[in-house]
């Protein structure tokens, strides 16, 4: 059996999903940039590699998320899927995922953005869901830190292989992304494909 995996954000969509979600959080465009603005100096020393990416990732969702519980984000996140879904997919990529929908194969999302706002899209799309997993406390209120790594980078392989796991009749891997941060899965898989869909 075959196993299509895909990146997400560039991959299957337009857009970056986070910014777009965070977009429709924060309610007013003003309070968006004012909050992104705030973090500029973060995103620079991340691209300079000075501060972990999931530090500076974990800090900016903090600021539009705290004090929210997890029933009032998953309604966030499926408004969102319902006002940018069809806008954010790729035609062409969601074609290829159903095509496929008959066929004796898997398919799997692997994706650094949350699985708060991602879940969505793979119940959409009918397929499996490897991400950055977002941690609630036992009041159900978003906190700062994930539950789990970054999935980024050897991350997404490390994922992917704890899932493999529970496939044991997989023949083959079959990887689909757009960026850096998909070099590494697109190595580990037997065939890959670079901004395929684009």
């Amino acid at each position: 059996m075959k196993l299509y995996v895909y990146d997400f954000d560039g991959t299957l969509t337009f857009k970056d999903s986070m910014f777009e979600f965070l977009k429709l959080v924060s309610k007013s465009k003003k309070g968006y940039i004012k909050k992104i603005v705030l973090h500029l100096p973060s995103f620079i020393l991340m691209k300079c590699k000075l501060v972990p990416a999931q530090k500076v990732k974990e800090t900016l969702l903090y600021s539009f998320l705290k004090e929210k519980n997890k029933d009032e984000i998953q309604a966030l996140a499926q408004t969102f899927f319902a006002k940018k879904g069809n806008e954010l997919i790729r035609p062409n990529a969601y074609n290829h995922i159903i095509s496929q929908k008959n066929t004796n194969v898997q398919q799997v999302l692997v994706t650094a953005s949350l699985d708060i706002w991602v879940e969505p899209f793979a119940n959409y799309l009918g397929i499996d869901l490897i991400s950055t997993e977002a941690d609630f406390s036992t009041h159900n209120l978003y906190q700062k830190n994930f539950k789990s790594q970054n999935c980024n980078g050897i991350e997404k392989v490390i994922r992917l292989k704890k899932y493999l796991t529970k496939f044991p009749n997989i023949s083959e891997v079959i990887a689909y992304g757009d960026t850096s941060g998909d070099k590494e899965l697109l190595a580990f898989a037997d065939r890959s494909f670079y901004r395929y869909f684009h």
